[in-house]
């Protein structure tokens, strides 16, 4: 069989097959189909119902974004690990990181801890960088007092029995850790007026011209004693602090001079009497101690010799005895 010949039997046999497209020719049994499925020709109805889209080709220069990072909570952060050293506390650590110690009870309760109180060494406390992150810690308050009936007390002699116990009050001497009684007074002192910087300025004048008068004088701790005065008056006053010095000196100068003029007329009793008064106001003064000593050794002797010289007067004065 040539070419040909096996082309047209082809034919043949797909026009008995299938039909004839224009209906005319019906050689040979129909070739039915096997229907499908409802499924499958509602799929394929809204595939041609379902309007198309122009989708281009991914190129392969076309730059591809990078996946959107996820939004992160700006306040979640790292947590701080402390190791805690000898001698810290949880308040004192709590003061270290967050600048007040109000976060002591919230660290102990993030870090799970029986006793705040007790930390070990080289325990490890965390603490987050944000201290809204700690969980809230309710405040204690104290349990409420049931009310109490006082007993009614009516007319008729009151008995002891019979009397209500008043409530004990806790002692309030401590407050803050602080001793009452070393508690600063607070107390703002009153505005100074202008009649009052005039009578004070008018005071301590007077005061000065009475102290230079007691010195001019001779009456030296008089005149140092108003001074001193006027200067409590008026610490800036510098010639009230001069003439406290010049009366103390002057003072000094004039007692010591009088004490050499007494040992020289012989009275020493007087003359250490004198120098006294000066070491009394400065011992340093010109050696006045050891005057006072010489003086004073002096009128030992001269009282020893005045004793001796009594007693060898009343031997001389018994009359001999006769045998």
């Amino acid at each position: 069989m040539c070419r040909y010949g096996v082309m047209a039997a082809a034919f043949l046999q797909a026009l008995l097959v299938g039909g004839c497209g224009n209906g005319l020719l019906t050689l040979g049994e129909p070739v039915y189909q096997t229907p499908r499925l409802d499924l499958e020709v509602v799929e394929e109805q809204q595939l041609h119902d379902r309007p198309t889209k122009n989708v281009q080709a991914p190129s392969h220069t076309a730059r591809r974004d990078p996946p959107a990072a996820a939004a992160r909570d700006p306040w979640e952060e790292q947590e701080i690990r402390h190791e805690v050293k000898r001698g810290e506390t949880l308040s004192g650590i709590s003061q270290h990181y967050y600048g007040t110690y109000g976060f002591y009870r919230a660290l102990a309760a993030y870090n799970a801890l029986d006793d705040p109180d007790r930390l070990s060494v080289g325990r490890i406390i965390r603490l987050p960088q944000d201290p809204r992150r700690l969980p809230p810690v309710p405040r204690e308050t104290p349990p409420a007092k049931s009310p109490q009936r006082k007993p009614c007390v009516r007319g008729g002699p009151i008995l002891s029995g019979n009397r209500p116990t008043p409530d004990p009050e806790p002692p309030r001497i401590m407050e803050a850790n602080i001793p009452f009684a070393c508690r600063p007074l607070m107390v703002e002192p009153p505005p100074v007026t202008a009649p009052a910087l005039a009578e004070a300025h008018d005071l301590y004048q007077t005061r000065y011209r009475e102290a230079q008068d007691s010195l001019r004088a001779g009456r030296y701790m008089e005149a140092r004693d108003r001074f001193r005065a006027c200067v409590a008056l008026k610490s800036d006053f510098h010639p009230c602090r001069r003439g406290i010095a010049l009366s103390e000196a002057r003072f000094k100068d004039y007692h010591y001079r009088r004490g050499f003029l007494l040992y020289r007329q012989e009275r020493l009793a007087e003359a250490v009497r004198e120098w006294e008064r000066v070491r009394a106001l400065d011992p340093d003064y010109r050696g006045v101690g050891n005057l006072i000593s010489k003086a004073r050794r002096m009128l030992r002797r001269i009282e020893t010799l005045k004793h001796s010289r009594k007693n060898a007067r009343g031997f001389e004065a018994q009359p001999p005895s006769t045998l």
